[in-house]
Parts: C-alpha cells; sequence; structure tokens
C-alpha cells in the first residue's frame, strides 16, 4: 500500500489499514531508532519490534511450556537491518536490542 512517505507491507489489509492509522511516526520511537541507525537516510531496511510481538502472542494464552519460552526471548527487544549510501559506497547495519 503506497503511502505520503512510502510504502506499508502487512500480512493482511487489516494489518496494513492499522499502520496507516497509526498516531506518531515510527522514525520516532527510541527502539526503532536504536536499531535503524541511518534514519530518513536509510534506501531500506528491515525492523521487527520482537518484544511487542511476544507481548501478542502472550495474550493469546498459549500452553505454560510455550509461554515460559516466550518469556525468555524478551531477552531480545528488536532487531533491525538497513542499507544507506555515504558519497559512493553503501553501509549497512545489522543490530540486536537487548531488553535491559
Amino acid at each position: 500500500m503506497a503511502t505520503d512517505d512510502g510504502a506499508i507491507i502487512a500480512s493482511n489489509q487489516d494489518a496494513a489499514d492499522a499502520l496507516v492509522h497509526t498516531v506518531g511516526r515510527l522514525g520516532d520511537e527510541k527502539t526503532f531508532a536504536s536499531v535503524m541507525p541511518y534514519g530518513e537516510d536509510a534506501v531500506n531496511g528491515l525492523y521487527v519490534n520482537v518484544g511487542a510481538i511476544l507481548d501478542k502472542v502472550l495474550e493469546a494464552d498459549p500452553p505454560d511450556e510455550v509461554a515460559e519460552d516466550m518469556e525468555e526471548a524478551k531477552a531480545i527487544e528488536a532487531f533491525g537491518m538497513s542499507t544507506a549510501l555515504r558519497g559512493n559506497r553503501a553501509v549497512y547495519s545489522i543490530r540486536l536490542l537487548l531488553a535491559e
């Protein structure tokens, strides 16, 4: 789905619509900024808010052994990969943010 700022790719239309109508900018979030260092200079990127995903999985009341694994996995807060151009070179970043 095209937007004024770029594009949204989601697993379904409801998820895409929810992202379009979200108040604020993802780039202003501390978690995002910590794993996506190039900001608006990025030419591409992949961002996964692992903590938010695990919180949603836990809301679904999984079996106890799954919930225990999800709680342990929450040690990872976010993951980001991005690319930017610096002069005639491409620079890359891969970052993993661990929970405090």
